[in-house]
């Protein structure tokens, strides 16, 4: 394969019941021209020791540590140590097949500037959760915008993992997770790093190498979400979407729901004057006048009634939304 290295970079927070199966998987690739960077996240757990014990045996193997501080700086600390040619993020509770790497041998990924590999979820469900059917290589920077614009909304597009990244890309034009955000920092990750791509190689649904389990137990730690994480992950993603002309129906009405949505589940109470400003916001209004009226009536009217409800009757009411929608 030359020169084409990879970086494994691994956040660890927790992950004592999953790192093993995780690094083995990554041991066990047919092609072995990689390094392994685990990030330590401030785990309670034997995941420090485990971490050790696989650093001391193979010195492919980087084991960094961190006071807990989220995913984003775990994976900003993997990639300022990466010296791959390509980096591929993996969560801590997920597994890669043997051939994961294979990839990186075709002619296409040679003038590829992002790879994205065929995903499946857990062991024992393997159905293919790519949203590109067949394996092609995109060169043209409209079908870029089209593709992302028909399919923005599905999971391979919002995560990092089972991809490759240059890592020239994303140094040279000081790409970074937002530490600072709570929520959609992966969608917005891999926006940034669209701005800057050519080439895009998909290779396509019946190649699924990257297996996730979609509880994430022991990936990072899981945050509260707070408000201004909510609005700075909505400004920051709909302004990527403008600049890159990029436009998803789906993903934008999800984007007028997201306070909304996101409150009941995880903020808990916040007071009523944040969400009043909230939704008088002009993104707000702007969403509203663009994508109210799209929604089935059921929608409209659950909006409007949690846009207006007392924060002591949000819950009962999310109850009956979520159990009807």
């Amino acid at each position: 394969m030359g020169n084409n290295s990879v970086s494994f970079i691994i956040p660890v927070f927790n992950a004592e019941n999953y790192i093993r199966h995780c690094i083995d998987s990554v041991l066990a690739q047919d092609y072995q021209d990689f390094e392994i960077i685990l990030i330590n996240d401030g785990s309670k757990d034997q995941s420090d020791i485990i971490c050790q014990e696989y650093a001391q045996r193979d010195n492919r193997i980087v084991y960094l540590q961190q006071a807990n501080s989220g995913v984003s700086t775990a994976r900003n600390n993997g990639i300022s140590h990466a010296t791959g040619e390509w980096i591929s993020f993996i969560d801590a509770d997920d597994y890669i097949e043997p051939d994961y790497c294979s990839i990186l041998q075709s002619i296409d990924s040679k003038n590829a500037d992002w790879i994205f590999c065929g995903t499946s979820q857990s062991q024992e469900d393997k159905t293919p959760t790519q949203s590109i059917a067949s394996q092609q290589l995109i060169t043209q920077k409209s079908q870029i915008q089209s593709i992302w614009s028909q399919h923005m909304n599905t999971l391979p597009f919002r995560v990092v993992w089972g991809k490759f990244f240059r890592k020239s890309i994303i140094t040279r034009n000081c790409i970074l997770f937002d530490k600072n955000l709570r929520y959609g920092e992966d969608t917005l990750f891999n926006l940034q790093y669209l701005t800057h791509v050519s080439t895009i190689l998909f290779c396509g649904e019946k190649s699924a190498k990257y297996v996730y389990y979609s509880n994430n137990i022991g990936a990072v730690k899981k945050y509260r979400c707070d408000v201004p994480s909510i609005i700075s992950f909505r400004e920051q993603a709909l302004e990527s979407m403008q600049r890159l002309n990029i436009h998803n129906d789906i993903f934008e009405r999800f984007l007028l729901f997201t306070f909304t949505m996101i409150e009941h589940n995880y903020l808990g109470k916040e007071e009523d004057i944040i969400r009043r400003n909230f939704y008088r916001s002009n993104t707000q209004l702007n969403l509203e006048k663009q994508y109210l009226r799209q929604l089935r009536l059921w929608d409209q009217v659950m909006y409007k009634l949690f846009k207006h409800t007392p924060h002591h009757l949000i819950y009962p009411l999310a109850a009956i939304y979520l159990k009807h929608r």
